[in-house]
């Protein structure tokens, strides 16, 4: 599994060939447990359900400009 850290939202970028995202969660929650001390939920959203997001941006038609930014957060 490739794993890249995605520092300043705290999100964690991976790559599986695995399918089942429920085991997938259950497993780095236990990770993140057994490794660190630190308790946590662990989301998963897909690739395709990101881009879904981006290209359903309400805010598209609104120039991006240094005093403000579109982040997407969960």
């Amino acid at each position: 599994m490739g794993v890249q850290r995605v520092i300043s939202s705290r999100n964690i970028l991976f790559e599986t060939s695995s399918k089942n995202r429920g085991e997938m969660e259950e497993i780095i929650e236990k990770s993140l447990t057994h490794s660190l001390g630190i308790a946590s939920t662990a989301i998963i959203y897909s690739k395709e359900y990101l881009k879904d997001i981006i290209k359903e941006n309400p805010f598209k038609n609104i120039e991006d400009n240094p005093q403000y930014k579109l982040n997407i957060t969960f």
